[in-house]
């Protein structure tokens, strides 16, 4: 696909030569930009301005192809496979929590005297889940560092634990624990929404080998015994959905499933609440990862996106530049 130049604004035959590229038969250029998400375009833009090649059309910073740039990959030795990551808001402390079938789930923290520095770390913990979960899939910690959550296939539920001093994953004390075995049995990774009110769940649906985005709401924030269904959208992604992550507005959304080797990026029209309709980005991982992407973190900033791979003994963790 030829990709469209990332600017303010582009000739429109740059826009054309794209999009009927990859038109279906039948569909002209017309309906192509009907069936477009308003937001990839300025609404001040001339509806009238179709055909005209040389006229302007108002763009918003959206690049339909991927753009990112390899930046380095990381490897650490842990005993499992690694499912899932986490970064404190600061980057100075990393969370990885590993498993195998059969065998505890751990989490291993790392201390990072340079932030977003993988190869840096000082100082490394590791806490054996319990209550037991063999299949750890996914870690939340709240910006605060006083939360963490863990999600699971093995008990298809999440668990929630309180940290002391913040961010300090070595001795965590168990809370409580949620189900989520009444929508799936493969639950994979676990969000939240900012403030606590709402959780966000990667589980299949009743067993099948669709994969759906569960929303529940929280009556008290952070408290995962107060959580309720509210809402689920079905079939998300192709293959084993096994991460999702959002940015601090709530209207990107990211997913990736294991397999694909891809990340798609999706823009929401109401933040916080999820939806597949509007794809907006396809990144591209698969020159660096060759089994598969479990977790996802894409720094505050935006500036960073750290993917782990699939592997053992070595966890690799590959750093792209958005």
């Amino acid at each position: 696909m030829t990709a469209v130049p990332n600017t303010n604004s582009f000739n429109l035959q740059d826009v054309y030569n794209s999009v009927s590229s990859h038109a279906s038969p039948g569909n002209n250029l017309q309906s192509c930009f009907d069936n477009a998400e308003s937001s990839y375009f300025d609404p001040t833009y001339n509806t009238d301005s179709y055909a005209p090649a040389n006229s302007m059309l108002r763009f918003r910073n959206y690049t339909p192809v991927d753009d990112i740039t390899y930046e380095t990959t990381y490897s650490l030795s842990v005993p499992n496979y690694v499912q899932d990551l986490w970064f404190n808001p600061t980057g100075t402390k990393l969370f990885l929590v590993t498993s195998t079938s059969g065998v505890d789930g751990h989490i291993y923290s790392y201390d990072l005297s340079t932030p977003w520095d993988v190869s840096t770390y000082t100082s490394w913990d590791v806490y054996i889940i319990s209550p037991k979960e063999n299949i750890v899939q996914g870690i939340y910690i709240e910006e605060s560092g006083l939360n963490m959550y863990i999600v699971g296939s093995y008990s298809d539920s999440v668990k929630q634990y309180s940290l002391n001093p913040a961010y300090n994953a070595t001795n965590p004390t168990y809370i409580r624990s949620f189900s989520v075995a009444n929508e799936g049995n493969y639950p994979t990774d676990i969000f939240f929404k900012p403030d606590g009110t709402k959780m966000y769940i990667i589980n299949n649906d009743n067993g099948s080998d669709i994969f759906c985005i569960y929303t529940y709401s929280l009556a008290i924030a952070w408290d995962i015994s107060t959580a309720f269904l509210t809402s689920q959208l079905f079939d998300v992604f192709t293959g084993t959905v096994t991460d999702i992550f959002f940015d601090s507005t709530g209207r990107k959304m990211y997913l990736t499933s294991f397999g694909t080797n891809t990340i798609h990026q999706y823009y929401l029209s109401f933040p916080w609440v999820p939806s597949v309709s509007n794809l907006t980005r396809i990144l591209n991982t698969s020159l660096t990862n060759n089994l598969g992407n479990t977790g996802i973190f894409i720094t505050p900033d935006g500036s960073k996106l750290f993917v782990v791979e699939y592997d053992h003994p070595t966890g690799y963790i590959h750093v792209y530049n958005l």
